[in-house]
């Protein structure tokens, strides 16, 4: 009897380990080989006071020392937990773009791993587990080294350590929930729901309530809330209201009255391509979100409960920062797709094959952009980066405007003394520059041909060319670098 109750635990996590854990890990390893994820134009903005604060102690980004001066002092203009646990990382793995890109296959292990055990606990499919992560795969393809990765790994750890109904779990769970607030604020739409629904799920389910039960739950919520109070203050040196004030700077950039946001959001589902990419994802979980509501007798309780869960969360994160449509808004769109198709898929066979295909359609529709660029890009051959490292060697006195993808390809984020990041070379609050005539003439600018794509006075970028159709917004070498002097 006790030899059994010893195997039994082990042939479990045998079992979890095979048919979970070692797929996701593989899946994410054969990514991070291929070079995944892709830059992106706000790399160095989120990694520059973590490479500084690594190297030298200092918690500011110098990268950005055009846009605001105020950066030349502190970092306060994000939280501070990502930056800070990306210092630790590259103090303990140096700076390069592998150690940078391992970090990252890092977060998504964990997001991933942790959203499995999540959709096993509440008795979802190995397939909508699959779906979900493939669905993280292209929203990460697409915010390079940003702080959302971070941020989604420690959402997904709180959540599931709030499953388990024990304070010592509710401590790690609540813990892990803050954590993800302070490493990107947007996590607050979808911290706050889930943590609060599991809750009371845990209540529900509890065989007795008494006063015990009460002050070991909301013990472990104030210490957790405690430990990162502490933790920030520790990290912006107890300037509070400096932080305050910094945030309130630079998120006033992205804040706008509801009827521009909605205008902003209408405008890019009608135009171009958004009619495709993103109306037929919005209609598509608008109709499944209805159809599970309106009949919801005929479906679980638990994906009722999710649905609206979800739709909270995601109304939530609109107020908080609407231009997320394309990134967080998008996936959890597709997580709540995915859950109403997986009860569909299982329980109401006679509409199974035609929602799927459906379904499918959409998501392929959806990620249509990305799968043109990623099957149309060129790649650039490395002695065109060797020339232009060659050049900055035999200048070593100038002053330089380097872009994310200059930064990844020919320096592997070593840059040069006195650079800045061109994609904040304007003063704040414009970003990048458009035109040459902006370019100082003591900075030498060395940047890619996708910063280029809308500058009338540079050479015509080759487009991507697929199945006899031309994209004129998208370059077929977008990692082509030159200098402009």
């Amino acid at each position: 009897m006790r030899k059994n109750q010893i195997l039994n635990p082990l042939g479990h996590r045998h079992s979890l380990f095979l048919s979970l854990i070692l797929p996701i890990n593989i899946f994410w390893l054969i990514l991070f080989f291929l070079g995944y994820p892709l830059p992106h134009i706000d790399d160095l903005a989120f990694t520059g006071a973590a490479v500084n604060l690594a190297r030298n102690g200092d918690y500011f980004n110098p990268l950005l020392a055009v846009w605001n001066e105020r950066l030349l002092e502190r970092f306060y203009i994000q939280p501070p937990f990502s930056q800070y646990t990306l210092a630790a990382w590259l103090w303990l793995f140096g700076v390069s773009t592998r150690s940078f890109l391992l970090f990252q296959c890092l977060c998504y292990n964990i997001f991933s791993i942790f959203t499995a055990l999540i959709f096993r606990k509440y008795g979802f499919s190995k397939i909508a587990t699959a779906f979900t992560i493939v669905c993280f795969a292209f929203w990460m393809l697409n915010v390079g080294l940003r702080c959302e990765a971070l941020g989604m790994a420690f959402l997904a750890v709180g959540v599931w350590s709030l499953t388990k109904d024990t304070p010592l779990r509710y401590f790690w769970g609540f813990f892990f929930l803050g954590a993800s607030i302070l490493t990107t604020p947007i996590s607050l739409a979808y911290a706050v729901p889930f943590g609060l629904a599991i809750a009371k799920v845990n209540w529900d389910s509890a065989a007795s309530i008494n006063r015990s039960y009460l002050q070991q739950r909301i013990g472990a919520w104030l210490a957790a809330f405690s430990l990162n109070s502490l933790l920030f203050l520790v990290c912006i040196k107890f300037q509070l209201s400096l932080f305050i004030q910094d945030m309130a700077w630079h998120s006033s950039f992205r804040r706008a009255p509801f009827q521009q946001a909605f205008a902003e959001i209408l405008f890019l589902m009608q135009h171009g391509y958004g009619e495709l990419i993103y109306s037929s994802l919005f209609l598509c979980h608008f109709c499944l979100c209805l159809v599970v509501l309106v009949r919801r007798k005929k479906f679980s309780k638990k994906l009722v409960a999710i649905v609206i869960l979800m739709n909270l969360g995601i109304a939530l994160n609109f107020f908080i920062y609407f231009r997320a449509i394309t990134g967080a808004i998008s996936f959890f769109s597709w997580v709540c797709i995915t859950l109403i198709l997986d009860e569909i898929t299982y329980k109401h066979s006679p509409f199974r094959l035609l929602v799927t295909s459906l379904v499918t359609i959409v998501f392929f529709l959806n990620q249509s952009l990305t799968i043109v660029t990623l099957a149309g890009i060129h790649q650039e051959p490395q002695s065109s980066y060797q020339e232009i490292s060659n050049y900055v060697r035999s200048h070593p006195n100038q002053n330089y405007a380097i872009d994310s993808i200059a930064a990844r390809f020919v320096f592997d984020y070593h840059l040069p003394p006195r650079s800045i990041d061109w994609s904040f070379s304007n003063r704040a609050p414009l970003f990048w520059p458009t035109s040459l005539s902006q370019k100082p003439p003591n900075r030498t600018w060395i940047i890619s041909s996708f910063s280029t794509t809308f500058m009338p006075e540079t050479p015509d970028i080759p487009k991507i060319k697929l199945l006899g159709r031309t994209f004129n917004t998208l370059s077929s070498h977008p990692y082509h670098v030159m200098i402009i002097e």
